[in-house]
């Protein structure tokens, strides 16, 4: 199991700092009154609800793989959810990118699964070290990925 890279979160976290320096804008325009107070109420809530809802689509956006299948599961948001299976023996393709400065820099890219049946390769961006996770899928397929508990016991 693994979640996306955490550097997704730095869009909400750049808006959430634009949305608290609101408020020292507003100050320099109108030093004093009930629109500065407001203001300020009004930018810490919009942050910390615009954070939380960032957190929480990353923290419940995750990837699973099973010894029978791979599962993308992908929250929008506080109320959209979207689960994605895909069994492992109908995988046939894998492959990953790592695009961009960043995506070099922070170790993060993108897999692409290609599967019998589907017309479009299931795509799970921003993960963490592709590399790794695209050669896990591929021995879990060919059965060499997990120890199955009874080998695990017999040791």
């Amino acid at each position: 199991m693994t979640h996306q890279h955490p550097f997704v979160l730095l869009p909400a976290g750049l808006i959430t700092v634009a949305l608290w320096l609101v408020p020292f804008l507003i100050y320099a325009i109108s030093p004093t009154g009930s629109v500065l107070a407001l203001s300020i109420v009004i930018a810490i809530i919009l942050g910390v609800a615009r954070a939380y809802s960032a957190w929480h689509s990353w923290n419940r956006t995750m990837v699973l793989l099973t010894t029978d299948r791979v599962i993308f599961l992908e929250q929008h948001g506080f109320f959209k959810r979207e689960l994605i299976e895909l069994p492992l023996k109908s995988v046939q393709q894998v492959s990953h990118a790592v695009e961009g400065l960043l995506g070099t820099l922070f170790g993060y890219g993108t897999i692409s699964i290609a599967a019998i049946g589907t017309q479009l390769p299931l795509v799970i961006p921003q993960v963490p070290d592709p590399y790794a996770i695209q050669q896990e899928i591929l021995q879990t397929q060919n059965g060499e990925g997990f120890i199955e508990e009874e080998e695990v016991a017999s040791e």
